[in-house]
């Protein structure tokens, strides 16, 4: 029978104080059995050794995928067939072709000096070929440069071939081979060509404008505008679809048509040379005869301050206007500038009115036998 412990109030404390009969080592297993244990705090649990490598994995996998992205968006695109991928460290941009297509468009459309640019857009061409001998736009930009600034003939036709042999099936290589087959008189090479690209691209506008073109040379009016209406469907701000469909109904006497498309051609384009000259044509074929002077006075002044600013646009205005001695003398200017519509002096029906004269014979002689002063060698 164990001792029962006495208690004894103390009044300091205001505690009862137990007093074993059997001493301090009973006292004390007394105070271990009745004494509340308070619990350390508990930790967080540690998570299974699963979840652990889980989370590990997602977080790698996470890197992993953001290095391959970054990676992908500072790595180069694989180039098409017969396209150049020249890397910047080696001289020539990957974009430089790029930049010389849209400057040749700049030059047609009036808004850069041809014997400034088109000499840029060939040595762009040479290097990308140094660095890449099979490129076939760089084949064709040499081929348009030799037609469009030169008027060579034979270059062009063999850097064409060359590109068409790298590119059979390259849109624009074959747009521009039909125009270069027109501005030859070579009708049914012309039509091949610009038709086959057509088919290949029944969407794009740029093929149907270009057939439209070869079409509006041949003189097959009701088959360009078909091709240009449906270009203009395709790509409604297209200012070459929309100028060259103007030239159209101003071949055919509409000048009311012609007047509309040429202002949709000068909403897009902007007052460039090409566009007020395309406007005082149509105004002179309506019967407005001072507003084409006063336009034409205007681009007069813009052409003295740079002689490739549209002097052959002047040379048309004058046309409309049945001043034949002066729209000649324009068209003088023109050739001595190298525009690139001389280019196609031969074969323009714009031109049927004073083609016949003996200085436009010689202007045309001159362009088909490629009498350029310092022409470069290809």
């Amino acid at each position: 029978m164990c001792s029962t412990p006495s208690l004894k109030y103390d009044r300091n404390t205001g505690r009862y104080l137990s007093e074993s009969r059997t001493g301090p080592a009973q006292r004390g297993a007394w105070r271990s059995r009745y004494t509340l244990s308070v619990p350390a705090p508990a930790s967080a649990p540690e998570p299974p050794a699963s979840r652990r490598v889980s989370w590990l994995s997602f977080v790698v996998l996470a890197a992993i995928v953001a290095a391959v992205a970054w990676a992908a968006m500072r790595m180069p695109s694989a180039p098409a067939p017969g396209t150049s991928s020249t890397p910047s460290s080696a001289g020539v941009p990957a974009t430089s072709l790029d930049h010389a297509i849209d400057d040749v468009t700049r030059v047609l459309e009036g808004r850069a000096d041809p014997a400034i640019v088109l000499p840029r857009v060939r040595q762009a061409a040479k290097q990308a070929l140094a660095t890449q001998s099979d490129d076939a736009r760089a084949e064709a930009l040499l081929g348009r440069v030799a037609m469009l600034l030169d008027w060579n003939w034979s270059a062009a036709e063999s850097h064409f071939t060359r590109a068409t042999a790298l590119a059979p099936t390259g849109r624009s290589i074959m747009q521009w081979f039909a125009e270069f087959y027109a501005a030859k008189g070579m009708q049914p090479e012309a039509r091949e060509t610009a038709a086959a690209a057509v088919a290949q691209s029944p969407d794009d506008a740029g093929a149907h404008a270009t057939l439209g073109f070869v079409d509006y040379l041949a003189r097959d009016f009701a088959e360009a505008e078909a091709s240009l209406v449906r270009a203009i469907a395709l790509a409604p701000r297209d200012v070459r679809a929309h100028r060259l469909l103007g030239l159209t109904f101003a071949l055919t006497e509409r000048a009311a048509e012609a007047l509309a498309e040429f202002e949709r051609a000068q909403a897009i384009a902007g007052d460039t040379p090409q566009a007020l000259a395309d406007l005082a044509m149509a105004r002179a074929l309506a019967g407005d005869d001072a507003g084409a002077r006063r336009l034409a006075t205007r681009l007069a002044a813009a052409v003295q301050q740079a002689a490739w600013r549209a002097p052959d646009g002047i040379a048309q205005v004058y046309w409309a206007l049945h001043d034949r001695d002066t729209a000649v003398q324009w068209l003088q200017k023109a050739y001595a500038a190298r525009v690139p519509a001389m280019a196609f002096v031969l074969v323009d029906p714009l031109w049927i009115g004073v083609n016949d004269d003996r200085r436009v014979k010689a202007l045309a002689a001159g362009v088909s036998a490629g009498r350029v002063e310092r022409a470069p060698e290809y």
